[in-house]
């Protein structure tokens, strides 16, 4: 099933002998949420106008990553803390942009 430009895919559940669809799920394997909160990067923070392009660019890359297979096993392997996206990543750049500008306090030295 095609939905806004999103590949997405009925699951079914059995009930009872009765077949139930639960929810539309995205065909593609989606790691972004996981690599930002390896990154210390807040999900929420793309509600805020000045970020919500660079979320909307690096959800859409990750869709269209070709490289889903290696980063599920980097991170299968990274620790649960990292400062920098792995090289492969084609959202390292934007990964990078979003830890610098993220809301809060800083730590300065």
């Amino acid at each position: 099933m095609l939905l806004g430009g999103y590949h997405l895919r009925e699951e079914m559940v059995v009930a009872r002998g009765e077949e139930i669809m639960t929810a539309l799920t995205p065909e593609y394997s989606m790691h972004i949420y996981e690599m930002m909160a390896r990154l210390g990067i807040e999900p929420g923070d793309g509600a805020l106008p000045r970020l919500s392009l660079r979320y909307a660019t690096a959800l859409g890359r990750c869709e269209d990553c070709r490289s889903k297979k290696a980063c599920q096993d980097w991170l299968e392997c990274a620790p649960a803390m990292v400062n920098f996206a792995p090289d492969f990543c084609p959202n390292a750049d934007v990964l990078f942009e979003l830890q610098y500008d993220q809301v809060g306090p800083r730590w300065v030295n």
